[in-house]
């Protein structure tokens, strides 16, 4: 589970290395992400979980902020349900004011990808220093990897 909080946080700085370059061209790479060093970083994730799932991902981000030997600080912000996410995200493209994280449904991301501003996280996922080990991978659906 740590590991997957680790991957998480990357993929999350690196996602926002991404968006601000506006592509993904050194996300072919694999070894493009070992050098990079995650110390220090804020990481803004937008979600839709209110509620009772919202105080449950509040506190496995609070615990994550408080623990990640990084310093990474995740910042959480409630940013509506899905199809106010889907409309804000379509406006911080157009705006090059996206967050670091967003969660939207596949037709969303599709949306997202054709305006050239997702990552490929595969790159991560199979990264030697930051990826996933066979373990890790094993605790995951993978339809889901796939």
């Amino acid at each position: 589970m740590k590991k997957a909080l680790i991957l998480m946080s990357m993929a999350l700085l690196f996602a926002g290395m991404l968006f601000a370059g506006g592509g993904n061209e050194a996300a072919a790479d694999t070894k493009a992400y070992d050098t990079v060093d995650p110390s220090g970083q804020t990481v803004v994730f937008w979600h839709a979980s209110s509620k009772v799932h919202g105080e449950a991902l509040d506190k496995i981000i609070e615990d994550f902020n408080a623990t990640n030997e990084w310093g990474i600080t995740v910042i959480p912000e409630f940013a509506g349900y899905y199809s106010d996410i889907y409309n804000k995200m379509t406006t911080a493209i157009a705006g090059n004011s996206t967050p670091d994280l967003v969660v939207g449904y596949q037709n969303s991301a599709a949306s997202f990808q054709l305006s050239g501003v997702l990552v490929d996280l595969n790159t991560l996922v199979n990264n030697k220093k930051w990826g996933l080990t066979r373990e890790d991978n094993a605790d995951y659906i993978q339809d889901f990897l796939n």
